[in-house]
């Protein structure tokens, strides 16, 4: 049930409030997007704060969990505010996750750093920079690009990162 992205929202990702997280319009049409069986990259313009970056905070995790040794890279034309942004998000979803999830899954934070997290699964989600060498020959299996319409050498970074990826996701205002 819970490799289905809107499941996995509705089981386990909570809101601030404490209660079940409800995907906008935005993330239910982006959550179906993502799930179809030839899904391979999206590219989306909207309208600033409609909810992409939670929805990139959500969909990271549930590619960190569910499968093991992941690389997510998640790059924007600024890395403060990805840290104020999605990273801040994401740790929150992580940090709010079920225990029992957790303790089914034998899942825990290995390593935290500023930007990264590591998981106890081999899986690991980085923030970087819009630049060609920030991972220039890792294996990246997931790559989410924030802003991409501002970001110069956009192009380049996804050739860069092309030859490992599985999944791309473009998302800007």
């Amino acid at each position: 049930c819970c490799y289905d992205l809107q499941k996995f929202v509705h089981y386990f990702v909570k809101g601030r409030s404490g209660l079940p997280f409800k995907l906008n319009s935005l993330q239910e049409s982006l959550a179906s997007e993502v799930d179809s069986p030839w899904f391979k990259s999206l590219n989306r313009i909207s309208e600033r704060r409609s909810g992409k970056t939670t929805f990139l905070a959500i969909f990271a995790l549930r590619e960190l969990i569910l499968h093991p040794n992941q690389c997510v890279a998640y790059v924007s034309p600024s890395l403060n505010i990805s840290k104020a942004g999605f990273f801040a998000e994401f740790k929150n979803l992580l940090e709010e996750l079920p225990p029992e999830l957790m303790k089914t899954l034998r899942l825990k934070i290995e390593e935290k750093t500023s930007n990264s997290i590591r998981l106890s699964n081999g899986s690991v989600l980085f923030i970087v920079p819009a630049s060609c060498s920030s991972f220039r020959g890792m294996e990246i299996s997931t790559l989410l690009v924030a802003e991409y319409n501002e970001i110069r050498n956009c192009q380049e970074l996804k050739e860069v990162y092309r030859p490992g990826v599985r999944s791309l996701i473009e998302l800007s205002s």
